[in-house]
């Protein structure tokens, strides 16, 4: 071959490596050999995703309608959205429900880098506690939606108690991925309020919803996503775990379990959600959380028996509690 002709290949490859997706460049997902709806569950891969410094500074507003909820803007910037939806997609969509009520779902399991970078980036919003107990983390197990137009979620549960004896998801982030939706804006609703005083959210690119339950109370905020008009809708769910208070834990002298990882600086905080022995032992005593539309179900695998259309099969349901409580 020419000399000129081989530079030039090798140039172009170079351009490619830097400005295409890197999601061309080959699989990005080890297999969990999980099965769930007949589709695997993967992990992905360490660096397919990065939340880089966004050049832009975000901002806060509590929802007055609903206690303990908050509109997050400029969480992510686009680029990072665009990774985001790309992961997804890449793991996969299922289709759930029928008629106006169908939805399609992607669920995969994270990195435990981006997931610590999603929580440095939304950790100056998050309660620093939820009925006494402390922030743990997030959840690795992440879940996408996608819903198409014509398509929308009834008011459903967006929290709820958890089974488990060490950890509990007591908030939920509802990230927008893209822009250009016509319709299916979010409402939120307080269970002691008229769904005539909803609070409406629209979709915005990077933006989050945030629902923490809020001081004492323990009826859950409900979540409406209206229907999709125009384009696809895309929500990543992020479930935030905090103790539980009350558990029954017998960690080694000298240690501490539930130590929540807000004590430690935030280059220390990978190393302060990785599990320790002592974390493995509770966290197999303890039950396993599934997951369900914009909810976090904890509940035992005994659960499983309800009809709730949205539960995980029994073993991705262990799955997913193994690696929540690895925070």
């Amino acid at each position: 071959s020419h000399p000129f002709l081989i530079s030039f290949s090798l140039h172009m490859n170079c351009v490619r490596s830097q400005w295409h997706s890197p999601y061309e460049l080959g699989p990005h997902f080890r297999e969990t050999h999980i099965e769930h709806a007949g589709h695997s569950l993967f992990e992905a891969l360490e660096g397919t995703a990065l939340l880089e410094r966004p050049p832009f500074e975000p901002s806060s507003s509590s929802l007055t309608e609903v206690p303990g909820a908050s509109y997050l803007r400029n969480v992510c910037s686009a680029a990072e959205c665009a990774q985001l939806i790309l992961l997804a997609e890449g793991a996969g969509f299922c289709s759930r429900g029928l008629g106006d009520k169908r939805r399609q779902r992607s669920m995969f399991l994270v990195d435990k880098d981006l997931s610590h970078q999603m929580l440095g980036r939304l950790r100056p919003w998050l309660p620093e506690a939820v009925l006494g107990g402390a922030l743990l983390g997030i959840d690795r197990c992440w879940d996408v939606h996608r819903i198409e137009p014509g398509d929308c979620q009834p008011f459903e549960d967006l929290l709820s108690h958890s089974a488990s004896k060490t950890a509990g998801a007591q908030a939920t982030v509802i990230l927008f991925l893209n822009h250009g939706v016509q319709g299916g804006g979010l409402r939120c609703l307080s269970p002691t309020s008229e769904k005539q005083g909803a609070k409406l959210v629209l979709p915005e690119q990077g933006s989050a919803l945030l629902v923490a339950l809020h001081g004492d109370q323990l009826q859950k905020p409900l979540l409406e996503v209206l229907p999709v008009q125009g384009g696809s809708l895309h929500l990543l769910r992020l479930a935030v775990l905090y103790e539980t208070i009350g558990a029954e834990t017998q960690a080694p002298e000298g240690t501490s379990v539930s130590q929540s990882s807000l004590k430690d600086e935030p280059s220390q905080l990978a190393d302060a959600l990785s599990p320790t022995p002592e974390r493995e032992q509770v966290r197999r005593r303890g039950g396993a959380p599934g997951c369900s539309f914009l909810n976090v179900t904890c509940a035992p695998p005994s659960a499983l028996l309800t009809e709730h259309r949205f539960l995980l099969s029994p073993c991705a349901l262990l799955l997913v509690g193994q690696y929540a409580q690895e925070l």
